[in-house]
């Protein structure tokens, strides 16, 4: 499965959102985690809570793909529906992708700029809501 984005107001139909792929023709490096916090608790063990969030990161990227991106994010954040994989592989070793509802944050600061390139882009999906497919 690959790499998905969507604005909210495509809906919340996979088959409806876009691949980074067809978008960008890279994919990003990624991280997820599943919950915002754990918690020892008094018998030893542990307990995930919050919502889980996700980081996509782009080595470089040209200037026209970061134009791409951000019209899925013109400001600070935005909500958008992703498909990203989890930290869960399949019987063939292959990510698990899921589906979220996720608010998207453009970095924060300075950017690092170079001539028709932009360098280290991470964006970072937080509130993830799995989207169930009909």
């Amino acid at each position: 499965m690959p790499f998905k984005i969507a604005n909210l107001a495509t809906g919340p139909d996979p088959a409806d959102w876009e691949t980074l792929e067809d978008l960008l023709s890279i994919e990003p490096d990624w991280t997820f985690q599943p919950y915002a916090e754990v918690v020892e608790l008094h018998s030893g063990s542990n307990y995930g809570r919050g919502f889980a969030s996700a980081t996509w990161h782009l080595n470089i990227a040209h200037n026209a793909q970061r134009a791409t991106l951000r019209t899925f994010c013109p400001g600070v954040s935005a909500q958008v529906y992703i498909s990203t994989p989890t930290n869960e592989d399949d019987s063939n070793g292959d990510p698990v992708f899921k589906n979220f509802l996720s608010t998207m944050n453009w970095m924060a600061g300075q950017e690092d700029k170079q001539i028709r390139y932009t360098l280290g882009i991470d964006i970072t999906f937080t509130h993830l809501v799995e989207v169930v497919a009909l």
